[in-house]
């Protein structure tokens, strides 16, 4: 008995075509959304470590005030820093947040406050916060912070 493979393979080849079609939309697909969830990561990471930069500074000014000015010089409050000079705020509640720029969209605000620290008069604790509004991605338009805090003795 002789066989004909050529027989009935009509319209397999266009079937072919289209499954390798179709597979090759959701590779590309994939790969798109890979892509852009990568962006928005790498963005996200980005605002993050210039945040804890910021905070950072801001218990680093606080630190330097005290050997510069003395332990004594660190009252229970909030605190901007201005060019090289760290001042005071009159009220810790509307006025402490100092909007930072770091280019075109990247807005910061940063608070630093002065607390007493276990009802110790030799130690003071030192928290500074950096917070932004995350933009793009699914968590767009939501309110992130870093929040360093340490405590400061006299010496």
């Amino acid at each position: 008995m002789k066989f004909n493979l050529y027989k009935n393979l009509k319209g397999e080849t266009l079937i072919e075509v289209v499954l390798a079609v179709g597979l090759a939309v959701m590779v590309l697909f994939a790969l798109v959304v890979l892509g852009s969830t990568a962006v928005k990561t790498g963005t996200s990471s980005s605002r993050r470590a210039e945040a804890e930069k910021l905070a950072s500074s801001g218990v680093e000014a606080i630190r330097y005030k005290r050997d510069a000015s003395g332990f004594d010089s660190l009252t229970n409050g909030c605190y901007q820093i201005n060019g090289s000079d760290v001042q005071a705020t009159a009220d810790c509640v509307n006025n402490a947040w100092v909007t930072i720029s770091l280019g075109t969209g990247n807005f910061f605000d940063r608070k630093i406050e002065i607390s007493s620290y276990a009802g110790s008069a030799t130690m003071k604790k030192i928290t500074s916060t950096a917070r932004w509004v995350e933009t793009g991605g699914a968590g767009s338009g939501e309110t992130k912070s870093v929040v360093i805090s340490t405590v400061l003795s006299k010496w």
